[in-house]
């Protein structure tokens, strides 16, 4: 299992690396985990509930021009909990627990992107069909003065281009972007502890002691025309690794006690991150525009072309 996560990491990693195209969002939000005990095949029980706690990550995407791509992240995690006891036997019901120190989980995973949902559709296009008929308007009456060629060769391909980003100025949208991954964390104690006091032993078990997790989610970009803004993300996560049973023998009497302990672990996250575009942007040239302030440039194109006025 964690030669498939290390694989999918690097290969997600090195995608981005050959595009040389990224995208980072530090993100900042709360996570609400819940860390259950199973004891001797009894009902879970939760020895410190749901807690929600502080969340920091950085995440770095990138997004093929489908609008879908892999990424990878580095998260704060603090699922474990400490559940210390002195009798195996009466652990469930005498017992001291307390939340686990804050550790760091990679994760990685695939990202799909819809497309814009505009919330003000309708005047925008306005705009845009507005601005279009003016350079129309503009274009007719430059050729009844200066002719075809004139306006062939102020109004090419780059006019048209500035046309194009002009009616992408549709004011702020949505995308919803719906992901699944794993999250991975190097290092994880050891499940179980025994400590020698006087009084007798103290054993410490580590419940969500999970060294690899399935999480899912999905985030919701705001932008204003083709600017991003703020992502807001919701993620799930599922302990899935390192969490199988462990048992304890006890001897009193010349009787050998045997007690099994489980932990599961879960828990929901918002986040809130801006992000920053790591791409080269490209500028386009408002061709329209310096014809508009060309106005004595028509006797002097005729006159370059030998054109008699």
């Amino acid at each position: 299992m964690k030669k498939v996560i290390f694989t999918s990491l690097i290969f997600a990693f090195a995608a981005a690396i050959n595009a040389q195209q990224f995208t980072l969002l530090p993100q900042f939000g709360l996570e609400n985990s819940r860390t259950t005990i199973l004891y001797n095949d009894l009902s879970e029980f939760s020895p410190l509930g749901s807690e929600i706690l502080p969340r920091l990550a950085l995440r770095l995407d990138y997004k093929f021009k489908q609008g879908h791509g892999p990424y990878l992240a580095a998260a704060s995690s603090r699922s474990g909990v400490a559940f210390n006891f002195n009798d195996p036997e009466t652990a469930r019901n005498s017992f001291q627990a307390s939340r686990g120190s804050t550790q760091l989980r990679m994760e990685g995973g695939y990202v799909l992107s819809t497309k814009p949902i505009y919330f003000k559709k309708s005047g925008n296009v306005n705009k845009a069909d507005k601005n279009s008929a003016h350079v129309e308007e503009y274009k007719t009456l430059r050729k009844k003065e200066c002719g075809d060629s004139y306006v062939r060769s102020h109004f090419g391909k780059s006019s048209k281009k500035a046309i194009a980003a002009k009616s992408k100025n549709k004011g702020w949208y949505m995308r919803i972007q719906p992901s699944a991954g794993f999250a991975y964390i190097p290092a994880t104690d050891a499940d179980l502890t025994t400590k020698n006091q006087v009084s007798g032993n103290n054993y410490e078990y580590k419940a969500g002691n999970w060294n690899t997790a399935f999480i899912t989610g999905a985030g919701f970009e705001f932008g204003k025309n083709v600017q991003r803004r703020f992502v807001v993300s919701m993620q799930y996560l599922k302990g899935i690794g390192n969490l199988d049973k462990t048992t304890i023998n006890t001897v009193s009497n010349s009787k050998t006690t045997t007690t099994y302990l489980q932990s599961d672990a879960a828990s929901w996250s918002l986040s809130l991150g801006v992000p920053i575009s790591l791409n080269k942007t490209k500028t386009l040239k408002h061709t329209e525009q310096k014809s508009y302030r060309s106005g004595g440039r028509c006797e002097q194109y005729k006159r370059r072309n030998g054109t008699v006025i």
